[in-house]
């Protein structure tokens, strides 16, 4: 089976990882983003977050294409992730890719 992190990969996502992000919205209050629960997923405020098999978070913004977004459902499901991750960059709305031109892939 392929892993996870291969397949985010190619499908766009970023790796979270040890990047800084906001303690609370508005806040100037940073942490660094940590491993999770290895093959969980979610997303809150435009942000889907999705843990590989080493509990490393990969984050894209939820203005992907229909069939990226097929993908990723098919991901979820092969590889059995169960939903309940924490999700970075999440109070930014998302500010953070962007920031980093990290667009959906068109």
């Amino acid at each position: 089976m392929v892993k996870i992190s291969s397949s985010l990969s190619e499908l766009g996502f970023f790796c979270a990882f040890n990047t800084p992000e906001q303690v609370e919205k508005d806040s100037p209050k940073q942490k660094y983003v940590d491993r999770g629960e290895p093959n969980t997923y979610d997303f809150k405020n435009g942000v889907l977050a999705i843990y590989d098999e080493k509990g490393l978070p990969w984050i894209i913004l939820q203005s992907y294409t229909e069939e990226i977004r097929v993908k990723i459902e098919e991901l979820i499901l092969s590889h059995s992730l169960r939903r309940g991750a924490y999700v970075p960059h999440s109070k930014d709305g998302g500010l953070f890719l962007v920031g980093l031109n990290i667009l959906p892939v068109h």
